[in-house]
């Protein structure tokens, strides 16, 4: 039940609808509405997880671990929110496409910047 009443109470806090989340989490309406009441309490991970990330919280915050939320004032920054939202309009075959890119990236950017090793 705590679940549901977090993500309730940060839902109300940051002005969004039942409707958004749920298109956000990319779950039914009345679904999400069940996380809410406590009708449903096994949670999917990466539902869970969207959840978190979309109301500024930790995972362990909506779990009842911690006390307060990570970042109290939830926001995003704009460019965060556009990639949120762009990435979950993805199906989920492209979104793994489109991580696998991103991690190739940042792995090859990385390696760039490292000093080389002399030996």
């Amino acid at each position: 039940m705590l679940i549901g009443k977090r993500l309730k109470q940060r839902r109300k806090e940051l002005s969004l609808s039942g409707d958004e989340m749920a298109r956000y989490l990319g779950v039914d309406r009345t679904t999400y509405y069940r996380y809410e009441r406590g009708a449903i309490t096994k949670v999917p991970g990466e539902v869970l997880q969207r959840a978190a990330i979309r109301l500024g919280v930790t995972t362990a915050w909506l779990l009842g671990l911690e006390e307060a939320p990570a970042l109290p004032d939830g926001s995003l920054l704009p460019e965060d929110q556009e990639l949120f939202s762009l990435y979950h309009q993805l199906t989920e075959k492209d979104r793994a496409l489109i991580l696998g890119e991103i991690r190739g990236i940042l792995l090859t950017y990385t390696k760039k910047r490292q000093p080389a090793l002399s030996g």
